[in-house]
């Protein structure tokens, strides 16, 4: 949390600073602090659009699923007055989001989610043409493991390298989250990298 706001604080211009120390917030128990966060992302819009189209519907999707967490957590009233003061709705159906995020801000990289079992595809909310993303896909509805997660160098920038992570956070629809976390570092000149399967997360079976 720390770090994430240290980094915010430098580099506001970025939708994933303010998504990073959300859900940092999310996952050390601080709902509310978490919603707060992407609420002001939201109202300032501090990055340049035309480099972000639609990441404020992604971003206003997160505050959706926030608000449930908080919900849950015990501060249903609180929630439900921020998500209506928001404007958008508790979440209340299941999904699975894949959310890329990387250094480097001149690379561009691709997110490549695709289900092994028939499942439902990927749907892609967000795709960030250079660093330092996101790239947002989300399976609505009950996932259907397993899942194969890579990602695909397209652009590379003067650094030569590249670093980030890709974040899969499953909600159960009732205000639970899981997170999975598969960071990465590419060093080649183009090409996809394998971040292996995704499966057995779902909270419905029990997981935490």
């Amino acid at each position: 949390v720390d770090a994430y706001r240290k980094a915010l604080a430098i580099r506001d211009d970025h939708p994933s600073a303010h998504r990073l120390l959300a859900f940092a917030l999310v996952r050390a128990g601080r709902p509310e602090e978490g919603f707060a966060v992407l609420l002001r992302a939201v109202r300032e819009r501090r990055w340049v659009a035309a480099r972000f189209r639609g990441v404020e519907d992604a971003l206003r999707e997160d505050l959706s699923v926030v608000a449930a967490v908080w919900a849950q957590k015990g501060g249903r009233a609180e929630a439900e007055a921020a998500a209506r003061e928001a404007g958008v709705p508790l979440a209340t159906t299941p999904s699975l989001r894949f959310v890329l995020t990387w250094e480097t801000d001149a690379s561009n990289l691709d997110l490549e989610v695709g289900p092994l079992g028939g499942g439902p595809s990927v749907e892609s909310h967000l795709d960030a043409t250079q660093g330092y993303g996101p790239d947002v896909g989300v399976v609505p509805g009950v996932p259907s493991f397993p899942y194969q997660l890579g990602v695909r160098q397209t652009q590379r920038g003067a650094q030569g390298f590249i670093h980030g992570k890709v974040e899969v956070v499953e909600h159960d629809g009732a205000g639970n989250l899981r997170f999975d976390e598969r960071p990465f570092v590419i060093l080649g000149e183009s090409g996809s990298l394998d971040l292996g399967r995704v499966d057995g997360m779902s909270l419905a079976r029990g997981g935490r």
